[in-house]
């Protein structure tokens, strides 16, 4: 499980919160699903004058974090630079391919350029969010 920043609104008022999701692919769902739920609590609640939450958008986490490279392959592979080990972050599901000994270089990990619906990766924050509202029509 790991927290994403979503907008969300209700008749009276808008505001950025923090949610658990089990993934950045099914992200989308399950905030509809929490705040599915939380409707249904409320309108038991207070019926007619509940005040119903509803989902906006999500928003692109501006807090960098370091890679947490992780070994996906069982076996040292080689191919014509010699021989390599793959690693993945679970965060932005960057790639790498390490040759030689130990993990690779401590890099910053920007899960805010992966696209989390389709999770393509982009050069930059830009044409990521060019991505979403092109093909996936998120704001």
């Amino acid at each position: 499980m790991q927290l994403i920043r979503v907008k969300i609104k209700n008749n009276i008022n808008e505001w950025e919160e923090e949610l658990p999701v089990r993934s950045l692919a099914t992200a989308k769902e399950d905030i509809k699903n929490i705040i599915i739920k939380y409707n249904e609590k409320e309108k038991k609640r207070y019926g007619d004058e509940a005040r119903l939450r509803e989902f906006i958008q999500i928003l692109s986490n501006t807090k960098q974090k370091i890679h947490d490279w992780q070994k996906i392959n069982n076996f040292t592979q080689k191919d014509r630079n010699g021989y390599y080990d793959e690693y993945e972050c679970p965060s932005c599901h960057l790639k790498k391919k390490r040759y030689g000994l130990g993990k690779p270089s401590r890099e910053k990990c920007y899960p805010d350029r992966v696209c989390i619906i389709c999770n393509k990766q982009f050069a930059n924050k830009i044409n990521c969010e060019k991505h979403k509202t092109k093909y996936h029509k998120i704001i």
